[in-house]
């Protein structure tokens, strides 16, 4: 037997260094899912806090034109949205556990928020839409802030009272039901309805609700004042 060379040098199959490769991007992968995963609040949330993104971008910006033309801070912010018709007769409920539909609300304008108490984005635009609520209460609008918090009756109302939040209702979507319905990928999504019941279209993101030019525009476009007919 010829003694082994110390001056050698070893062969390394490159196919194995491949496969060595591959394991470690695999690994990698693995790591930054389950991170993820555990860093959802509650671990439970399958959301997203969204500050400018649209969850809706693959349906395209609503098109507007003439005096349905929005303002600036809208401008291609409005998406065209695709709801299950479920969505309108599926409950959400109050402080109380007191159930309602959007159906009930018919003849109302209505931007319906989905947010929560874990969404920095949500929670920063929580005093605009309040403000909202107030401004547009008595033109026919109406602002439904729905929360997808676990445990929404023990987080909701000390954050409204700790932030002084007195225009909007207690409210919470169980389990998410509707804001699946509503197609619904982050937060915040706020969805728009006209007063016919048709929906105008959905803004993902934090929304500066209380401008003036915003304001003014929603309460344009979302009641319709097509005069009845006598019967």
């Amino acid at each position: 037997m010829n003694p082994k060379n110390p001056n050698r040098k070893r062969f390394i199959n490159p196919l194995l260094i491949t496969a060595m490769v591959i394991s470690a991007v695999i690994s990698v992968i693995a790591i930054v899912v389950i991170s993820t995963n555990l860093s959802t609040p509650d671990n439970k949330s399958a959301y997203s806090s969204m500050a400018g993104a649209s969850a809706g971008k693959a349906l395209g910006p609503v098109e507007l034109i003439g005096e349905m033309k929005p303002p600036s801070l809208l401008a291609g912010r409005i998406m065209a949205t695709e709801i299950d018709g479920d969505a309108f007769s599926t409950q959400f409920f109050d402080v109380e556990a007191n159930g309602q539909t959007i159906k009930n609300l018919a003849g109302n304008g209505l931007i319906i928020n989905f947010w929560a108490t874990w969404c920095v984005p949500c929670v920063k635009e929580m005093p605009a839409l309040d403000n909202l609520a107030a401004l547009l209460g008595q033109k026919g609008v109406k602002v439904i802030a729905l929360s997808v918090d676990r445990l929404p009756l023990e987080k909701v109302p000390a954050f409204y009272l700790e932030t002084g939040i007195k225009n909007l209702d207690v409210l919470y979507d169980d389990k998410g039901v509707i804001s699946r319905l509503m197609g619904v990928k982050g937060l915040p999504t706020t969805v728009l309805v006209k007063s016919d019941g048709t929906v105008f279209g959905s803004v993902s993101g934090m929304m500066e609700w209380d401008n003036p030019e915003v304001v003014s525009y929603l309460a344009r476009v979302l009641v319709d004042k097509t005069p009845q007919k006598e019967q």
